[in-house]
């Protein structure tokens, strides 16, 4: 099971972000719309196939960098639980938004901004705690003291502060 999806990072951090930092260096960055359109499987038959071209790179790029956030979570929680993790545990603890915050920071490569560091770190952190037993999924009967977005930082997005502790 995946802890996240492209679709769910659009949702969390905004296609305009995403579409920014998804684009790799040598390509003209493409629209939200477009990526938007290209990680929901919408039309894109308006756009000039060298765009189209450019959004599937970024939303690989995007499961790349969910990939490889997963792999960094699995190596933590692999230590203490066995994998993969039960698909109801996913969907109600804060592994969503842990994987989601991991695959943003690795997405900002040199240009990771202060909130994404930190966002970053706080998950790292909470991994490490789990691996330790220190914390554990926050799901479940004997998981259940740690609330979900436990030490993440409050995120901005568009001007408006987003509640994470739901993640």
């Amino acid at each position: 099971m995946s802890y996240t999806t492209a679709s769910e990072m659009l949702i969390r951090f905004g296609g305009v972000e995403m579409a920014q930092v998804a684009t790799s260096d040598e390509a003209v960055v493409i629209d939200a719309g477009l990526l938007r359109l290209t990680v929901t499987g919408g039309d894109r038959g308006s756009y000039d196939p060298a765009l189209v071209a450019v959004a599937d790179a970024a939303l690989n790029r995007i499961n790349l960098a969910i990939g490889e956030a997963e792999s960094r979570i699995n190596a933590y929680l692999g230590s203490r639980y066995p994998l993969p993790i039960a698909t109801e545990v996913v969907a109600s603890g804060c592994l969503p938004g842990i994987c989601a915050d991991m695959a943003r920071y690795l997405l900002h490569d040199n240009q990771v901004i202060e909130v994404v560091t930190q966002r970053y770190a706080a998950a790292m952190r909470w991994l490490q705690d789990v691996a330790a037993g220190r914390a554990n999924l926050g799901t479940g009967a004997d998981q259940s003291s740690v609330p979900s977005g436990a030490g993440m930082p409050d995120f901005v997005a568009h001007g408006d502060p987003i509640d994470v502790t739901g993640f």
